[in-house]
């Protein structure tokens, strides 16, 4: 499981780290929490709280990583917690949600209703129920095949050429009126 993005309030870990205890059957998964870079006196208390919560479980990474690592890191991740109000985390969400991770937002975040409004499956962390624990559930191979579709459609190698050529045609073509 993965716990927000950086050392940063914004990601109201010590809140998820409650709801996660409260409300989910997490079994011996470990719980991934970047913690590199932000607030080190904030990086320090939420350690300190997840360990308290969780035990060995709860794995802070305290230390820079490569891009590499990280990603084999994420990639094993089945599930994240996106639980910022703002807009943040978009790499990682992106990366995510290409991977078949399912990802439980806060519906506050303007990238929610962002990634909702285009049909991918994202869930709402406001919508678990507290105190009633339950398994973390999957997506279904569907809703992995809609989320990469809509994400590559949106930042894929393709979609990126095209917007590239439109910006390049924009830029070339004589403007009205010029002389």
């Amino acid at each position: 499981i993965l716990l927000g993005n950086s050392a940063t309030p914004e990601n109201n870990h010590i809140d998820t780290l409650i709801r996660l205890a409260d409300s989910y059957e997490v079994g011996d998964r470990t719980i991934i929490t970047p913690l590199s870079y932000g607030d080190p006196w904030y990086a320090d208390k939420v350690a300190a709280f997840g360990e308290k919560v969780f035990g060995p479980q709860f794995r802070p990474l305290l230390e820079y990583l490569g891009r590499d690592a990280y990603h084999s890191i994420l990639s094993t991740c089945g599930h994240a917690f996106m639980n910022q109000v703002r807009q943040q985390a978009f790499g990682n969400i992106t990366y995510l949600l290409l991977a078949g991770t399912a990802v439980h937002m806060n519906p506050q975040s303007p990238l929610y209703r962002w990634l909702v409004d285009r049909g991918v499956h994202v869930l709402d962390i406001a919508g678990d129920s507290v105190g009633i624990r339950r398994p973390l559930q999957s997506l279904t191979d569907a809703e992995r095949v809609v989320n990469t579709s809509v994400m590559r459609s949106h930042w894929g190698r393709a979609s990126q050429d095209r917007k590239t050529a439109e910006l390049i045609e924009t830029a070339v073509r004589p403007r009205s009126g010029a002389s």
